[in-house]
């Protein structure tokens, strides 16, 4: 039960925040570097959460052969990858491209 209820507010979670990004994304968009920031974050985030579902599915097939390991090694540090150069341009969206050397 309470698994479920998990699931449901991490779905509802996830809507806020796609509802919430392209509710601000505009006011952050002012030139036109902002513009290839945002399409930046927009792909590698999806391309981030491609990547982390063939890793989920390529568990299930996981055994003692070290090709399928290392195919799930590969999606998953691809994912974690993904998720931090698209973090790094929602960064340079809300702080500003110097956002790194500003202290």
């Amino acid at each position: 039960m309470a698994h479920g209820r998990g699931r449901e507010h991490s779905r509802r979670g996830r809507v806020r925040g796609r509802l919430r990004g392209r509710r601000v994304a505009p006011r952050l968009v002012s030139d036109c570097r902002s513009v290839a920031a945002l399409e930046y974050h927009r792909w590698l985030g999806v391309t981030a959460a491609i990547a982390a579902i063939i890793a989920a599915l390529t568990i299930g097939e996981m055994d003692d052969r070290p090709s399928r390991q290392w195919r799930y090694r590969v999606a998953l540090f691809s994912a974690a990858a993904l998720v931090a150069v698209a973090g790094h341009f929602g960064a340079v969206l809300v702080w500003g491209a110097d956002f790194l050397r500003s202290r």
